[in-house]
C-alpha cells in the first residue's frame, strides 16, 4: 500500500451527528465496499420530498457528497446513516481530507471524480438501460443489493411500497439484474398479474 493510501485508510472519522455542527461544511466519505463498487443512494429533499439519486464511485480517494446535494438531504437520510452503520463508507473529518488533498495523485483523482460522477454512474449499468430511463427505487435496491445492506423482504417491502409508480420496463430491468431469488419471483409474479 503506497505512503498516501496509507494516509487515507487512517483519515480521522465523523459521527453523523458531527454533521450538524454549521463549521462542517462539506460531507466526505471513503467507498469501504468489498470488491469495490458504485453505491447508488436515493436522498430526498426535505421541501418537497422529491428524490434524488447520489453516487459514491469504486475509487481509492475520499468523494465529496456535498458536490452532489447539499449537507442536509444526507443527514435526513435514513439510507446514508445505514451505509455507515453497515460499514460501506467512512465518514472522514474534511480537515484530514484536505491535508490529503495536497498530495498531487489525490488531487488529480478527486477532480477526475467530480467531472465524471455521472459518467461512473452510467458506466455501473447496462448500456441498452441508463440511469435516467430507470426508476430510482430500482436502481437503489440493486446498489444495496451489491453491497450486501437490504434484505431480500427489506426489498420486496421497498418494491410493494413503490409498485404503483414502476413501469413494465423497470420489473424488466429488475428481475434481469437482481441476485435475489425472492425479488425476482416479486417481479415474475407482478409482471404476469399486469398481464392477465
Amino acid at each position: 500500500m503506497s505512503s498516501v493510501k496509507k494516509k487515507i485508510s487512517r483519515l480521522a472519522e465523523l459521527r453523523i451527528s458531527q454533521l450538524e455542527d454549521k463549521n462542517v461544511k462539506e460531507v466526505w466519505v471513503l467507498n469501504c465496499t468489498k470488491p469495490k463498487g458504485v453505491i447508488a443512494l436515493e436522498v430526498k429533499n426535505r421541501a418537497d420530498g422529491s428524490p434524488t439519486v447520489i453516487t459514491i464511485p469504486p475509487t481509492w480517494v475520499p468523494v465529496n457528497l456535498t458536490d452532489q446535494v447539499p449537507k442536509v438531504m444526507l443527514i435526513d437520510s435514513p439510507r446514508f446513516r445505514a451505509i455507515i452503520s453497515g460499514g460501506h463508507v467512512k465518514l472522514l473529518d474534511p480537515a484530514g481530507v484536505a491535508e490529503v488533498l495536497l498530495d498531487p495523485e489525490v488531487a488529480e483523482e478527486v477532480n477526475a471524480i467530480r467531472n465524471k460522477t455521472a459518467e461512473f454512474f452510467q458506466e455501473s449499468i447496462p448500456d441498452e438501460a441508463k440511469a435516467e430511463t430507470v426508476h430510482v427505487a430500482i436502481l437503489d435496491i440493486l446498489s444495496r443489493e451489491a453491497s450486501n445492506s437490504i434484505t431480500e423482504n427489506e426489498a420486496k417491502d421497498v418494491l410493494n411500497n413503490r409498485e404503483e409508480e414502476l413501469t413494465d420496463e423497470d420489473i424488466e430491468y429488475l428481475l434481469k439484474n437482481s441476485n435475489q431469488a425472492k425479488v425476482k419471483k416479486w417481479a415474475t409474479d407482478t409482471l404476469a398479474d399486469r398481464q392477465s
